[in-house]
């Protein structure tokens, strides 16, 4: 088995609400599950935020913990304690470059995306090579790597991004199911209650302060079917948008403001509720390496409507329906799609059908990640 050192910097990132972040947890736990001994160690930087849970964890299981104050000392502390692998969930985060490895080192890392480089294809060339530059640390400073990507399309984005890496030792392994954590049984009516939506009467959107997520165009789209006063969606349905800093930019430009109700970050409770009981879940997104939020819907059956492009109708197949993100008519369509009763029962029995199948090939895919990480496969 490999001597294994796993950084723990992608929980240090500024934010609790990334998808790599939630990633690097579920490695971290399944780790510690395994049965056999495994000679392991996890360091983070010192005087940043850490999940004292988790590093509490790590040493009842045995495992080495370092908190180091530069990422240039972890040279050191390879040789010090004989590390021949180091994983990283989310290996962007800087820095490798800076690193001088006298000796031997395997690393391995999983990069669920670039989305930096991806989206900064109208910017001027100098800001592209910024943005470019933590990407390269992670792949290019190690000779002995592994590469790990979530989905086809981020694979074969390194290839064209970095053409001197298609030789390179890149497997795909889709991101394994999200561990969901409540404190007590969801009691769903009362919840949406208190937001003032009805079950099966609203539309959802998450995550939409963030401008990638693209969540003011699915406003917009709605918006428009509203000033339509179709006669099949009633006066009372209502579009719930979570993850909004800012209430007065999303609702600029919205004419029927009070169908909207916006929130900030909620609960894991509350999201599972909004996800469970929603009419529809639209997901815009104009980026993903992945795309955990329309399979955490789907869970529960519900429909969801999202953009055709990156990972997304890699990883959703046809459970959904697509449009694309930049045409606000057509995200509309889709949202009167999503009221008609043939195409509902359509696509719910393709959520029976392939669901299982993607969440079965999560399940495997973090079973062999684990073994690659400490040496068995």
């Amino acid at each position: 088995m490999h001597d294994v050192l796993i950084d723990f910097r992608y929980y240090q990132g500024g934010t609790a609400f990334h998808g790599g972040g939630e990633y690097g947890n579920v490695i971290l736990e399944e780790l510690l599950r395994q049965p056999e001994q495994i000679n392991c160690g996890i360091f983070f930087l010192s005087g940043r935020n850490v999940d004292l849970g988790i590093l509490k964890k790590c040493k009842e299981s045995g495992w080495r913990v370092h908190a180091i104050c530069d990422l240039r000392k972890l040279s050191a502390l390879v040789r010090d304690y004989h590390y021949t692998v180091i994983y990283s969930a989310l290996p962007y985060s800087g820095g490798w470059g800076k690193i001088n490895f006298s000796g031997a080192i395997r690393f391995i890392g999983t990069f669920h995306g670039l989305r930096d480089i991806e989206l900064a294809d109208c910017e001027d060339e100098e800001n592209r090579l910024q943005k470019r530059q933590p990407y390269s640390d992670a792949l290019l400073t190690f000779k002995d790597c592994k590469i790990i990507t979530v989905s086809e399309h981020t694979k074969h984005s390194i290839y064209y991004h970095y053409p001197e890496l298609q030789k390179a030792d890149i497997e795909v392994l889709y991101s394994p199911p999200k561990r969901i954590y409540t404190t007590e049984i969801s009691n769903d009516e009362e919840i949406l209650d208190k937001c003032g939506v009805i079950p099966g009467n609203y539309g959802l959107i998450v995550s939409a302060g963030i401008w990638y997520k693209n969540g003011k165009r699915a406003m917009l789209a709605y918006d428009k079917i509203f000033s339509q006063q179709y006669e099949f969606i009633n006066s009372g349905f209502k579009v719930l948008v979570v993850g909004v800093k800012n209430k007065t930019e999303m609702l600029s430009n919205i004419i029927h403001k009070e169908r909207f109700i916006l929130l900030d970050y909620v609960s894991t409770e509350m999201l599972e509720a909004f996800y469970r009981n929603a009419q529809l879940f639209v997901y815009p997104s104009l980026n993903e390496g992945f795309g955990y939020p329309p399979l955490e819907a789907m869970k529960y059956g519900t429909l969801c409507a999202c953009s055709v492009n990156t990972s997304i109708a890699e990883v959703c197949r046809d459970m959904v329906l697509y449009f694309n993100p930049l045409l606000i008519d057509e995200i509309a369509i889709r949202i009167i799609e999503s009221f008609s009763e043939n195409i509902r029962e359509e696509k719910k029995e393709k959520i029976r059908q392939q669901l299982p199948d993607v969440i079965e090939r999560q399940t495997r895919d973090l079973q062999k990640l684990v073994k690659i990480i400490i040496g068995e496969a």
